[in-house]
């Protein structure tokens, strides 16, 4: 189990692959890619707490953090990670994509590599981006409060608006609802051409994992347009994640 060295004591990791919204490794995953796979997401959430640690300063997290890694996949995660140590702000849509591309991606990458998939990466790259800003925009107000962390892009706030005021308060003003809508125009935009991704995918349990990522994406994009992440935390329920399971065996 990993652990933080912290001013406050240590901390156990915060999440199990089974609180996430999104499939990390099913259970149609065969056995031997399914157990990499869940050593690389416990040594990625490792790092993620140490980033995301409230009681380490940005030296203390650099210094745990390591600088590389031999394996590339992590080794790109590690640039996000160390990203997240020292920056909390994000000016543009690409910066922010140009984040994804360390925090995300090599994700979807690393499952290709382990399952022999090739060709695919472009694709993947989007989908991984996608669940990553969809995740922000679920935890908005909570990076914000807990970590004084804000990656919605402040290009898409008008003139004379603050993040800081707008996510102090209890539901979404207008200037947040709308940088909230561009944000999911921007995914919807980006998740067209991945529907083309899983008839590319020759593992068939891979091609269904896919299938049911790339759902829960779509499910999750569409409740955030309908409802207040400020409110109450926007996520898809027992029942949506059983019915989108099902609907993996189908062709999209």
């Amino acid at each position: 189990m990993c652990h933080i060295r912290g001013r406050k004591g240590k901390g156990k990791v915060s999440k199990t692959a089974n609180q996430e919204n999104f499939p990390v490794a099913s259970l149609l995953l065969a056995p031997n890619v399914r157990k990499q796979v869940m050593e690389f997401y416990q040594l990625a959430r490792c790092w993620d707490d140490i980033a995301d640690s409230p009681t380490l300063s940005p030296e203390e997290k650099h210094a745990q953090l390591p600088n590389q890694w031999d394996n590339p996949f992590l080794n790109d995660l590690l640039v996000a990670f160390h990203q997240d140590a020292s920056q909390n702000r994000y000016e543009d849509w690409q910066d922010l994509l140009d984040y994804c591309q360390y925090s995300a991606n090599p994700v979807g990458r690393f499952l290709l590599n382990v399952h022999g998939e090739s060709g695919s990466e472009n694709l993947s790259d989007s989908l991984c981006s996608v669940l990553q800003i969809l995740n922000h925009l679920q935890d908005c107000q909570k990076d914000f409060q807990e970590m004084n962390r804000i990656y919605l892009p402040q290009a898409l706030l008008p003139e004379g608006e603050s993040y800081e005021n707008l996510l102090s308060q209890s539901s979404c003003a207008l200037p947040l609802r709308n940088v909230l809508n561009t944000c999911l125009d921007h995914v919807d935009e980006m998740l067209k051409p991945v529907f083309n991704l899983p008839s590319q995918i020759k593992n068939k349990r891979l091609r269904y994992q896919c299938k049911v990522t790339l759902l829960c994406a779509v499910a999750l994009a569409g409740r955030l347009r309908r409802q207040d992440p400020l409110a109450r935390r926007v996520e898809l329920g027992t029942f949506d994640k059983f019915l989108i399971a099902y609907k993996g065996f189908y062709p999209l």
